[in-house]
């Protein structure tokens, strides 16, 4: 039997305030929860793998996208998809918004459904649950619409598993934010995450399930070209709603027990020598959960928006010498503690050279930026554009690349005056090829997929507001990259 001191070797003498405060019994139990949590946190409750090894076919995507056989509605396993329906019938907030949110979610069924003899009929709540549980049962309709197994699975992971994961989560935070209180306090504390603890298996168990439901096996990379009828179950959603869950999710849950567990052995050990908190992993798992949201029930434009706030971000972050231009992309001081500027002289030709970037940069964050503005995030965007998996993918990993361009002349222009002039100017001249070439795949899709889709601006229809404004915006571009290279190219014949 393993002794419960042991994880809390590293305590003060026995006889002191603070150990008497502490059950190291107690404590030994919630570290053993955490390392359960991590065991088993991401496996059913038979322990079967999380994932078939399998991929998803062209024919489960079919039969995401395609109308349901109006002969039978059904799963295999009718004890589990009752746990995932537990969840709906017992959410009040779920069962008001549901028809609502279902109506969008199964908009691809409805005008399908329109030219079939079917009538729609309308039914409670508590029906259609016990139609749905049932083998061998023909599902009803919602105000027209066909009620999907899979539009359920969405709207349960998105609006009660995922959000009771994350108020779990948040319960046990609360312990850990203050550890002072907790170490003059342990005993109430420590029980709140006990009982907590099993809620959370629970909670994980059902994620796994409904996941499991709704993508059966490995994603295929999203380089379909001609997946646009599969709509909001695009190659490309499915793909990283199961990266955003199956991968980083899983990852962030896992650091987070991890770290709580540390915690609890550090419980005792005084400031200075504890190394663990919780505050990265609880932001990070946050995170997490809310990306995994936004790839359930986001439109693709705020799919889109998100990663272009996300890729910009961390780009402008990776290094920062001139507070100049990083101004440009969400100031922060976090880079002048190691560049400070009257650190970094700039010779002449470097100056020059540098403000001939300026409008490169200030364009570049005026495109994103318009976009945004007028429609990116628009609440009543439909779900999906007409974009392939292969186009959406690109947009996906160019925010990236805009982020690692700004990054890129970051590192350029820090090392000017340290690089042969040759390097520099072939660095920053590839740079700049590099991001032309990615805006002339850009605007089109902009133009033709994206604008279309948003409402009227200044009473003018958004796509000929966006033509004017995409030729306007081109001929400036165009014309600061040719300066800038221009200005690169005589930056290394003067040095």
């Amino acid at each position: 039997m393993s002794n419960p001191n042991r994880e809390l070797r590293n305590t003060p003498d026995p006889g002191t305030r603070e150990l008497e405060a502490l059950d190291c019994h107690q404590a030994d139990l919630v570290i053993q929860g955490f390392k359960r949590l991590s065991k088993n946190g991401f496996e059913r409750a038979n322990r079967t793998p999380m994932k078939n090894t399998a991929d998803i076919s062209i024919d489960h995507l079919h039969l995401l996208a395609a109308p349901v056989s109006t002969d039978v509605i059904w799963f295999s396993d009718v004890i589990r998809l009752s746990l995932i329906f537990a969840f709906v019938a017992t959410h009040p907030f779920l069962q008001q918004t549901a028809n609502f949110y279902l109506t969008i979610v199964s908009y691809p069924f409805s005008h399908r459904l329109a030219d079939s003899d079917l009538k729609s009929s309308t039914v409670s709540f508590d029906s259609l649950l016990s139609c749905l549980v049932s083998p061998r049962v023909l599902c009803p309709f919602v105000s027209g619409v066909f009620f999907s197994r899979v539009s359920i699975i969405i709207v349960v992971l998105a609006f009660s598993i995922l959000p009771q994961l994350d108020q779990e989560f948040k319960t046990i935070s609360q312990v850990f934010y203050n550890l002072d209180k907790l170490r003059n306090g342990p005993r109430k504390k420590l029980q709140l995450i006990l009982d907590t603890q099993p809620k959370l298996q629970r909670t994980l168990d059902q994620l796994v399930c409904a996941i499991d439901e709704l993508i059966p096996g490995n994603t295929p990379t999203p380089t379909q070209t001609n997946d646009q009828h599969f709509q909001e179950f695009k190659g490309y959603r499915m793909y990283w709603l199961d990266e955003a869950i199956r991968h980083q999710l899983r990852l962030d849950v896992l650091k987070y027990f991890d770290h709580s567990q540390h915690i609890i052995e550090e419980l005792m050990l005084p400031e200075e020598r504890r190394m663990y908190n919780i505050y990265e992993a609880s932001t990070d798992l946050n995170r997490a959960i809310n990306q995994a949201i936004t790839w359930l029930k986001g439109s693709e434009l705020q799919i889109i928006s998100h990663l272009w706030e996300e890729g910009l971000i961390d780009g402008s972050r990776r290094f920062e010498p001139f507070d100049e231009y990083f101004s440009l992309f969400h100031p922060t001081q976090e880079f002048s503690r190691f560049y400070p500027t009257q650190d970094l002289p700039m010779s002449k030709p470097t100056t020059q050279l540098g403000k001939s970037m300026i409008p490169i940069l200030k364009l570049t964050k005026l495109f994103f930026d318009k976009l945004a503005s007028k429609g990116m995030k628009h609440k009543q965007a439909p779900l999906f554009t007409e974009m392939s998996s292969d186009q959406l993918n690109f947009i996906h990993e160019s925010a990236e690349d805009v982020g690692e361009f700004v990054s890129s002349l970051m590192v350029i222009l820090g090392d000017i005056d340290m690089e042969e002039p040759d390097v520099t100017s072939s660095g920053l001249v590839h740079a700049i090829e590099k991001l032309s070439k990615l805006f002339q795949s850009y605007v089109p899709l902009a133009a033709s997929y994206l604008t279309p889709l948003f409402p009227d601006i200044d009473g003018v229809s958004s796509q000929t507001y966006f033509r004017s404004w995409f030729t306007t915006w081109n001929t400036l571009f165009f014309t600061a990259t040719h300066n800038t290279i221009q200005a690169a190219h005589a930056f290394e014949e003067e040095n």
